[in-house]
């Protein structure tokens, strides 16, 4: 009887005639294309995720509206540009702070976040999205291109604005503890407004 050993890269258990033919890897691995087995598993895994969640199939829709058809976010009804203006904005913050949101693209939508933030009755939220604007841009909120200039061309805060990013740090803080009401509020949003079909 052949004895199973571990794939030395991915630990699937192989034969161990194979091991030895490979150098211990097993044939997807020796072979390169363990990654592109991954992937597809992946992809299945999540679109069975998907097809299971009524939340997860508007979201899919309302992204595919938004980055494919040519109407992009106007071909959406007021109740879904809100919840997705919302939504972006809350994923961009979880991903790297108000200053990844504001030097995005889903900052384009930020009358509309507010506006959605406002429509859900979160109000700190919304209070820690004006406060971060007004920290990182003044009284109001330029074009894409300056935002990015601003966030990323050249030092957030000058030396002695110390207090300004840690400002910011406690900003970011707070939102991301609020993230679980907000999803709340989302979804109760969503439930109110029929987007879940």
């Amino acid at each position: 009887m052949n004895e199973r050993l571990p794939c030395r890269i991915c630990g699937a258990l192989i034969l161990g005639s194979t091991a030895e033919r490979t150098g211990g890897l097993c044939m997807p691995c020796k072979g390169g294309y363990r990654a592109s087995i991954e992937a597809r598993r992946h992809g299945r895994t999540r679109g069975h995720a998907i097809a299971a969640n009524p939340q997860a199939q508007m979201w899919a829709a309302l992204l595919y509206q938004v980055r494919q058809d040519a109407t992009g976010i106007e071909g959406l009804n007021h109740p879904q540009q809100l919840y997705y203006a919302s939504s972006t904005l809350l994923g961009a913050v979880l991903r790297g702070g108000m200053q990844h949101y504001f030097g995005g693209a889903a900052a384009d939508h930020y009358k509309l976040a507010q506006d959605g933030l406002m429509a859900m009755g979160a109000t700190r939220a919304l209070r820690l999205l004006l406060d971060a604007r007004k920290l990182l841009f003044g009284p109001s909120l330029p074009n894409e291109a300056v935002r990015r200039e601003r966030l990323y061309r050249r030092p957030l805060f000058a030396e002695n604005e110390a207090r300004s990013a840690m400002r910011l740090n406690a900003l970011n803080a707070e939102f991301s503890r609020l993230a679980p009401d907000l999803e709340r509020r989302l979804h109760v949003y969503a439930h109110q407004h029929g987007l879940l079909g």
